[in-house]
This record gives C-alpha cells, structure tokens and sequence, in this order.
C-alpha cells in the first residue's frame, strides 16, 4: 500500500501494473482504500496526474465507502475468514443442493473465498466461487446469489434467459437483489 495527498488528505492505495491493462481502472474498495491499475509501464507521475484530476470524485467515494464500512454488519477481525469459511461451505452446498434439485445443472468445483467487491462467480469451466461472508446475509439474500450463481451455468449472461432462470426458484429476485446491492 501507498499513500497519495489529495487536498490535505492521505488516501491509501494499492497500485497494480498489468500486461493486459491498455488503461486506467480506479477501485474504491469496500474499506475507503483506493486500486488502481494500469498498464504495466505507467510512469508513476502519470499516476499523480490522474489521481489529482480525479481528486473530488476519489475522495468522496472513499468517504462514502468508509462511512458504510462503519455501519457494516460484516465483522473486521482478520481471521474472520479462517474460523468461517467450512461454515461458509457446508451452506453454500445445501443451498446448491436445494436449488440445483430443480435446476439440474451440472458443476464442477465449489470454493468458499474471501473477496470484497463480489458475492460470487461462476467460471465457464462450471466451477462455482462464493464470498464467506454469505453466512452473515439474511436467508433470502443468500438464496439469491446461489441461485444466481447455478444460473450462470446455463447462461453465461444477464440476459432475460437468464432472469427468467432465476425466476423459477426465486420470482422476487428483482426485490432481493435491490437489498443486496446496498449491502456492500
């Protein structure tokens, strides 16, 4: 992590360099931290250019991301992960084994991970990635991102396929994902 001076304030960033990366890409991360990542030979003054452009905009996005971490239902201690994630796995499997009963989908592998900007994933090899911190998330919310997730196995998109996938097992879903959203 590095710190950068915006109008008097330090704000802490991590800088990723990416051989695929042709541009900019700023992340304001759940804790009010910044990532940002560029093309792997991005002179570092560039770097400064940018974040002073982009200076209001970072600073009160951080400001916005630190006061919800505040009031975030997800505890802080760092070996949260550690102590939940075969808690994490034993009811993301009854979850898929629930809706997959009417779905029928083949899968590969489940993983129990701990990321801060997504609830889960679902890779085109079949294999099924969830956020730990499901455990914490209302019974419906959860529902929700593993049905979600079992969808993606059929459709690769969020078309209206895809929805009307969703559909079957959840026809609130639009209600749900609402809530969710402003859970992170």
């Amino acid at each position: 992590m590095k710190n950068i001076v915006l109008k008097n304030q330090i704000v802490m960033y991590e800088h990723r360099r990416l051989r695929a990366s042709f541009r900019v890409r700023l992340a304001i991360l759940p804790n009010g931290k910044v990532r940002v990542t560029t093309p792997i030979f991005f002179p570092e003054y560039k770097l400064r250019q940018f974040f002073e452009t982009n200076t209001d905009w970072i600073l009160e996005k951080v400001k916005e991301n630190q006061e919800r971490s505040a009031k975030s239902i997800f505890p802080v201690q760092p070996n949260d992960f550690l102590v939940n994630k075969s808690r994490a796995l034993r009811l993301v499997r009854e979850k898929i084994s629930k809706f997959n009963a009417v779905y029928g989908f083949k899968y590969n592998k489940v993983s129990i991970k701990n990321v801060s900007t997504r609830w889960g994933s679902c890779s085109k090899s079949g294999n099924l990635n969830f956020n730990y911190k499901m455990i914490y998330l209302p019974e419906e919310m959860a529902d929700y991102i593993v049905v979600h997730e079992l969808c993606h196995l059929q459709e690769m998109n969020h078309g209206k396929n895809f929805w009307r996938l969703v559909a079957i097992t959840l026809p609130d879903w639009k209600k749900i994902r609402s809530k969710l959203k402003n859970i992170f």
